[in-house]
């Protein structure tokens, strides 16, 4: 059984201003001892059209896991540059790049943790997250996760999805999941780096969505040889 893990985000600007998150994985829901949830972290607030929970007393899961961090960049521009390193239960990772791209990982890694339904199914990547994937990693992490779903469902006597048929139809929920998120962050932010950050998750599901197939033929190019 694994423990709990823990990744830890650290920015540092240029001017020596720095921030450090630390993400637990296995949070509780909802928090034992959550604060008021601000009107745009209410699960009626923007709600996505296929959300599945009920009801409104703990929030949308995760826009209560991203107040802190919301409330932390409301004020920060997506173009400011920071040195990240991000410190992880086997290694640690580091880049030089925009507060919008840092956030963008943050966010992602937040989000696939959350226990939102839909972005539950991502919760495996989430373990083993990779900081700053492109596209190419993102699709090949995501098939190797769903297969290994589909072996699992063999063994339990099910038929697998070697298709990937629910791979493609996870991501088109996601992209919904990501812009109706990404209107939430426009009610909370005073700049534009969290949005941002939304916005290029959300681009990065529709070029996995759209480019799937090229991705996974690339992927069998390399694997073959």
């Amino acid at each position: 059984m694994w423990g709990k893990a823990v990744f830890t985000y650290i920015l540092r600007t240029n001017a020596g201003q720095e921030w450090s998150i630390p993400v637990t994985l296995d949070r509780p829901w909802p928090p034992p001892e959550a604060a008021p949830t601000p009107h745009w972290a209410a699960l009626s607030f923007n709600r996505c059209p296929n959300c599945r929970l009920r009801g409104d007393d703990g929030g949308c899961p995760p826009a209560v896991d991203l107040i802190d961090i919301v409330e932390q960049f409301s004020d920060t521009a997506s173009t400011e540059r920071v040195e990240v390193r991000v410190v992880g239960p086997n290694r640690e990772y580091s880049r030089s790049c925009d507060v919008q791209t840092a956030l963008r990982s943050l966010i992602g890694l937040v989000m696939a943790s959350s226990a939102c339904p839909s972005l539950s199914r991502l919760s495996a990547m989430a373990r083993h997250h990779l900081p700053f994937s492109d596209r190419v990693e993102t699709a090949q992490r995501a098939a190797s996760s769903y297969l290994l779903q589909q072996y699992f469902h063999a063994q339990d006597g099910l038929s697998p999805d070697l298709a990937l048929v629910g791979l493609r139809e996870l991501y088109l929920e996601l992209q919904e999941v990501n812009a109706y998120f990404a209107r939430r962050l426009r009610a909370a932010a005073q700049q534009d780096a969290s949005v941002n950050a939304i916005a290029a998750l959300s681009s990065l599901a529709n070029l996995i969505t759209f480019s799937l197939d090229d991705d996974l033929e690339e992927l069998r190019r390399l694997i073959k040889r």
